[in-house]
């Protein structure tokens, strides 16, 4: 939580600092998923629970049409269907975006989203341990903005990990683990 707020007064100074910059502020809700562990053996697939994603960005603009800069979300913990595992786990993706817009129809304006980045993982299993380690992000989606600074957006989403046991149990054991589901994002840009 501390790391949040500390992101969060970062993005308001440096967007008070740069005033072409532009700031969004989303609240997510990441519809239940699909995760996938694969390791040399074989894999698995499991059923990922509803979470929540709050995310910040910082946006410039480029041309009339387009936006472009980075962000960084912080899904927050949730659990997946693992039978007898009791596992938990995160994702913190940091990740470059672009948005493009479409002209205005009135108030509101589509636009067409891609995020691109890495993110960090982590996983608790308390039957199994294991050293985590990051992996690719992406999400594309569609949404809209209205004038006064509300937007709306849908996007389909990939978190990408590994789980390494070698160092546990002796063995070479790593699993890849991916995480897909879709996400309505609530946020204010300013």
């Amino acid at each position: 939580m501390k790391q949040l707020i500390l992101v969060l007064v970062l993005a308001f100074g440096i967007n008070a600092l740069f005033a072409q910059l532009q700031a969004q502020i989303n609240a997510g809700l990441d519809f239940p998923g699909n995760q996938e562990w694969s390791a040399i053996d074989g894999s698995d697939d499991f059923d990922s629970y509803i979470g929540f994603s709050p995310s910040i960005e910082i946006l410039r603009p480029v041309g009339t049409d387009v936006l472009i800069g980075g962000g960084f979300e912080f899904q927050l913990s949730r659990s997946i269907d693992a039978g007898d595992r009791n596992s938990t786990y995160a994702f913190i993706p940091i990740y470059l975006s672009a948005k493009f817009g479409f002209p205005r129809n009135g108030a509101i304006r589509p636009e067409l989203l891609g995020n691109v980045g890495f993110n960090i993982f982590m996983a608790d299993n308390y039957t199994y341990q294991f050293d985590t380690k990051g992996g690719m992000y992406f999400a594309f989606g569609a949404g809209i903005h209205h004038t006064k600074g509300l937007t709306v957006d849908f996007m389909y989403r990939t978190s990408k990990g590994v789980l390494d046991c070698g160092s546990y149990y002796g063995s070479s054991t790593v699993i890849d683990v991916t995480q897909t589901n879709l996400t309505l994002r609530l946020g204010y840009r300013f």
